[in-house]
């Protein structure tokens, strides 16, 4: 690269470096899909390792799910003050 650039003709610089922009750019797309994978292999640990034990809670009981009828119509929303 060094001897490219050293060696490219002023006329042709513009285009060199235009060229050189578009490489280094489509090889950091590279590195930052290369890390993505690497923190996906992290995550995705088949062993499934406990982060910390789990919280005995409570169970709770839901109610019932229903249908809620609302008449239809323009409604304003959002807090007023």
């Amino acid at each position: 690269m060094d001897a490219l650039i050293q060696s490219c003709a002023p006329a042709d610089r513009s285009v060199v470096n235009t060229r050189l922009t578009l490489g280094l750019h489509h090889e950091q797309q590279h590195q930052a899909l290369l890390l993505m994978d690497i923190k996906r292999n992290f995550f995705s640990n088949p062993l499934y390792p406990e982060y910390r034990p789990r919280l005995e809670t409570e169970q709770g009981h839901a109610i019932p799910v229903r249908w809620l009828e609302v008449p239809g119509g323009i409604r304003e929303i959002g807090h007023s003050g």
